[in-house]
C-alpha cells in the first residue's frame, strides 16, 4: 500500500487481506483422537512445525524449532514435536532431532495440503519462526484449525497472526523469548484453548477468501459504475 500511495491517491486504493478458505481447514475431533492414539500421546501437548526440507530459510526455521524445543526438553518440559515436510535436508534435520530431542520428534513426511487439517487438529501449538517469510499460508491454516502460533515478528507474519491474541510473535532470532512463548502455551491448557478459539474466529473474520472475493467484487462493480458514460 505504501508504495502504491506514491502514485495513486489513497481513496483509489483498496486493501484485501491474504486469505484461505476456512472450510478447507476445520477442526477435526475424530482425526485428533486417531492421530494422538497412533502417536501414543496421552496428556502431553503436541507441538507442530511444517515446511519443505529444502536448503535455506525453511530448513533453518525447522532447525530453529528443534533447538528451541531441545531447550524446553532439557528444562524438563513434557511434549512431543511433530514435523511435517520432506526434502533434501531430511537427514540433517533427523540428526539434529536425535541430538536435541531423542525419542520426542515424529517426522510425518509430506502431507497433501487437503489433508493437513487433520494433522493441525491433532496438535496443540504451531511453532515455526518463518524467517524472512513474506506471508506463510501455514500460519492461517493452523489458526483456522484452532492452533495458537509462535513465530517471528518479521516479514508478512504480523499481517496474519495477531500478537498476544492468536499467538505470540517474538523478535527474529531471539531464542529465549521464543522458548518462553512456547513454554507458556505448553504449561497453560486454558491459554492454548483461549488463543486457539480466538485464532479460529480471527481467520474467519479477517482472512476468509470468500469475504475477500465479495469485497473485490463490490470494488469492481463500483469502478464499472463510475466509468459508465453520462448523458
Amino acid at each position: 500500500m505504501t508504495n502504491l500511495e506514491r502514485v495513486l491517491p489513497r481513496n483509489r486504493l483498496t486493501y484485501l487481506t491474504p486469505g484461505i478458505f476456512p472450510k478447507d481447514f476445520p477442526f477435526d475431533a475424530k482425526a485428533r483422537v486417531e492421530f494422538r492414539r497412533s502417536w501414543n500421546v496421552r496428556n502431553e501437548p503436541v507441538i507442530l512445525a511444517a515446511a519443505m526440507f529444502r536448503p535455506g530459510v525453511k530448513t533453518r526455521g525447522l532447525a530453529w524449532v528443534i533447538r528451541a524445543c531441545g531447550k524446553l526438553f532439557r528444562l524438563g518440559r513434557q511434549f512431543q514435536l511433530v514435523i511435517v515436510g520432506d526434502g533434501k535436508e531430511k537427514v540433517r534435520l533427523q540428526r539434529l532431532a536425535a541430538e536435541n530431542l531423542p525419542g520426542k520428534v515424529r517426522f510425518m513426511g509430506r502431507v497433501p495440503r487437503n489433508e493437513m487439517y487433520r494433522i493441525y487438529s491433532a496438535c496443540d501449538v504451531f511453532a515455526f519462526p518463518g524467517i524472512r517469510e513474506s506471508l506463510g499460508m501455514v500460519f492461517l491454516e493452523a489458526q483456522s484449525c484452532g492452533l495458537p502460533v509462535v513465530a517471528f515478528a518479521n516479514g508478512g507474519i504480523p499481517e496474519v497472526v495477531k500478537d498476544h491474541t492468536t499467538g505470540f510473535l517474538v523478535p527474529p532470532f531471539a531464542l529465549d523469548p521464543f522458548v518462553r512463548a512456547v513454554e507458556g502455551l505448553l504449561a497453560d491448557e486454558n491459554l492454548r484453548h483461549k488463543m486457539g478459539q480466538a485464532a479460529r474466529s480471527y481467520v474467519r473474520e479477517n482472512h476468509d477468501l470468500n469475504r475477500n472475493y465479495r469485497k473485490m467484487e463490490k470494488v469492481l462493480e463500483k469502478m464499472a459504475r463510475e466509468s459508465l458514460p453520462t448523458f
